[in-house]
């Protein structure tokens, strides 16, 4: 050893300290632009799952996803990863992103309710995908397979909401996004031809300004009972017009309207009937509604069908502790709910009964999650009631079946013999340090 020695051993150390953390930074710069997979577990959890798979391979035609993400952000690199993963069974599969920033009047024609919803096209036909994840996109591609025309109509000739007018009450708005989305409508005058269609998909019953006549009345009812799905934007008035429909669904007003005194400070508005519904139950319908809803004017209502009609009623819209009601009635109140129950030849009736439809019209739609929310109504109402597949279901690696005497084994194991060993074993080495 001499100084000469010492010196490039020091030098040594340093260039190899140096050396080691330019490769860690390289590594780190690299993994964030390059990602590699390899899987090597049984059921492909790294890939796509099987079903996925096989739902890509009867695609006759190639699958297309807009993203609706900011660039360079994190869910902008999940939907990159998500179309890699696709891509691998499908190279065909055409990507866009879209800025939401950029493009605002892009994100309002697609109806795009948050950042990170993707639209899944096939041809012409289009599904919305509420997240980028495999279980929405396969579930979206799924619906467009099986996708055939959904037929909405609606009563005519009593002063009802019209799903093609243009006044501020109509539901016209919300009509052209439906027919977008490949729904044809239908308007019924049952004064002219009194038969609802048996293809009818779906029946919006939107606030009659006058009396039915009693042959309508029960061809409603009618309806109902055969298995028909019922979408009731219910006004109070409808309880004295049609008390044999709402006796049939167990549907009462509690009180009109529902007043919500945050109102006035967040919306700037002095009206205190404006509501804001921001806390969702669990509900297939609000699974991709994110953002508040808002509700004008609506009614408090009670739904308790007979025991015997086999409905199953699920809250849909529930105000908060903070509404007001000059009713009898303790918050928070029940502002819309679902109604479902088998049908005798296959599938599932579905009845959406909400208490007011003034945040589907013309005036409000485009407010909050509204018009989200009347699509996503319209999807749930309109679909086949047919078990969608599970594109999430865990692997055979994930699972572990034990019977009871082994689930008692390892439960007595992990609680009593293993503290006792290492209780045995720690009093043995005490003992032995002692002597």
């Amino acid at each position: 050893m001499n100084p000469r020695t010492r010196w490039l051993l020091r030098l040594n150390a340093v260039l190899f300290t140096a050396a080691t953390l330019v490769a860690l930074a390289a590594l780190g710069w690299m993994s964030q632009r390059f990602v590699l997979t390899w899987d090597w577990s049984g059921q492909h959890r790294a890939g796509l799952s099987e079903q996925s798979v096989r739902l890509l391979e009867g695609l006759e035609t190639p699958p297309r996803l807009t993203a609706f993400v900011t660039p360079g952000g994190e869910l902008a690199d999940q939907v990159e990863r998500l179309a890699r993963r696709y891509r691998g069974h499908r190279p065909d599969l055409v990507l866009e992103t879209v800025d939401p920033r950029r493009e605002p009047d892009r994100v309002r024609r697609a109806g795009v309710d948050h950042e990170g919803e993707l639209l899944v096209e096939l041809g012409e036909r289009r599904e919305r995908a509420a997240a980028p994840t495999e279980a929405h996109v396969s579930r979206a591609l799924e619906r467009l397979l099986r996708e055939r025309e959904r037929r909405v109509a609606w009563l005519t000739d009593h002063g009802q909401r019209d799903l093609q007018g243009q006044a501020n009450h109509d539901l016209g708005r919300l009509g052209e996004a439906l027919a977008q989305e490949g729904h044809h409508l239908q308007g019924l005058s049952l004064l002219r031809q009194p038969l609802i269609p048996e293809n009818t998909d779906l029946l919006v019953l939107a606030g009659p300004q006058v009396d039915l006549l009693e042959g309508e009345r029960r061809l409603l009812r009618r309806h109902v009972a055969g298995g028909g799905n019922l979408l009731w934007l219910l006004e109070p008035e409808d309880l004295h017009r049609l008390p044999g429909l709402a006796a049939d669904l167990g549907v009462t007003v509690l009180g009109h309207p529902v007043r919500d005194p945050r109102t006035q400070e967040l919306l700037g508005t002095g009206d205190p009937g404006l509501s804001l519904v921001d806390e969702h139950p669990a509900h297939p319908v609000m699974e991709a509604i994110s953002g508040p809803v808002l509700l004008p004017y609506t009614a408090a209502l009670a739904i308790a069908p007979a025991a015997d009609d086999r409905w199953r009623v699920r809250p849909l819209l529930r105000g908060a502790e903070h509404h007001e009601l000059d009713a009898a009635a303790e918050p928070p109140f029940l502002l819309g709910a679902t109604l479902e129950r088998p049908r005798p030849h296959g599938g599932e009736q579905r009845v959406a009964i909400i208490g007011g439809g003034d945040f589907l019209s013309n005036r409000f739609l485009g407010n909050a999650a509204n018009r989200s929310l009347g699509l996503a109504l319209a999807d749930w109402l309109t679909d086949p009631g047919e078990p969608e597949t599970d594109f999430t279901a865990p692997g055979l690696d994930q699972r572990l079946d034990m019977g009871p005497v082994a689930v008692t084994l390892f439960g007595f194991g992990f609680l009593i013999g293993l503290p006792a060993l290492l209780a045995l074993v720690g009093g043995l080495m005490w003992w032995r340090g002692q002597r």
